[in-house]
């Protein structure tokens, strides 16, 4: 009894997988890195430091899915924290999908309110996930670990986030230039 073709063509892809794996951990940057998944008036900002991985910003609507999609890799469907600086549906509007799509493991949100509608989809949005959000006070900081945090402060209608790392001070918006930030505060491209 030999072993079957089809036994060795998925023996090879397996170790073929086992390798990407690996590659990808010993090859994937240090530092913070900062990608727009999300472009425009709704923009929503990636920051993954190691496993720590924080959206800033729902989008507008479900297309933030694409650009998640396209970041992070297949295996890699949940974020340690949403964080939802105002709740105006341009900003907003896409948490409802993300909380549909990936395991999120803290929800925080303005204590400013936002448009009824907004409100009302964003705590069935909750309920339906089993997240229960929290206000997030302007002055607050979210510690990411390995030096870095977000420090949010008083913006019209919400909050302003600041990505705090070493030297580097990188607003959190829809200008915010995507990019691996390293501990002396340098950008890589891309």
């Amino acid at each position: 009894m030999g072993i079957t073709r089809t036994r060795l063509v998925l023996a090879l892809l397996a170790l073929v997988l086992m390798n990407g794996i690996v590659w990808h951990a010993l090859h994937a940057p240090n530092g913070v890195r900062v990608a727009q998944v999300a472009e425009g008036q709704g923009a929503a900002t990636l920051v993954t430091i190691g496993a720590t991985r924080v959206l800033v910003g729902a989008g507008a609507d479900a297309s933030v899915l694409r650009g998640l999609g396209t970041t992070l890799l297949p295996w890699q469907r949940s974020l340690t924290v949403l964080v939802l600086p105002n709740l105006k549906p341009d900003t907003a509007g896409g948490a409802v999908a993300v909380l549909a799509r990936y395991r999120v493991g803290a929800l925080l949100r303005t204590a400013f309110p936002g448009t009824n509608a907004t409100e009302r989809t964003l705590v069935d949005a909750e309920s339906a996930s089993g997240l229960r959000s929290l206000a997030l006070p302007p002055g607050a900081e979210l510690d990411l670990g390995g030096g870095a945090f977000i420090s949010f402060a008083s913006a019209p209608n919400g909050l302003s986030a600041t990505l705090i790392y070493g030297p580097a001070r990188v607003p959190l918006a829809s200008t915010t230039p995507a990019g691996t930030y390293l501990e002396n505060g340098t950008r890589l491209p891309g």
